[in-house]
């Protein structure tokens, strides 16, 4: 299955701990979505403590599979997010 990086950056004064319930729970549905996630959690600001964005690292059967999930989750739908890039990734080692 092919793999994809998602990388969402947060707005400034976006209200994360207000949706970060709801997109945890959301997250967790991946493998119903046919998504496998592999890896995921928050980008964190120069501080190394506070919550800057979301990284995903998954497999999908393809790129709208992917977008499809990221355009429902409630960071997107609550306007979290300012910026979010999804690409194809390439394995070349272990």
């Amino acid at each position: 299955m092919p793999m994809f990086v998602v990388h969402a950056l947060d707005k400034k004064g976006a209200e994360r701990k207000k949706f970060y319930e709801e997109h945890r729970a959301y997250v967790g549905t991946a493998a119903s979505k046919r998504i496998c996630m592999i890896m995921s959690g928050p980008i964190l600001a120069e501080d190394g403590d506070t919550s800057a964005g979301s990284f995903y690292f998954l497999e999908a059967p393809d790129r709208q599979t992917v977008v499809d999930f990221n355009r429902n989750d409630p960071f997107t739908k609550n306007g979290v997010w300012e910026k979010v890039e999804i690409n194809a990734f390439l394995r070349r080692a272990p």
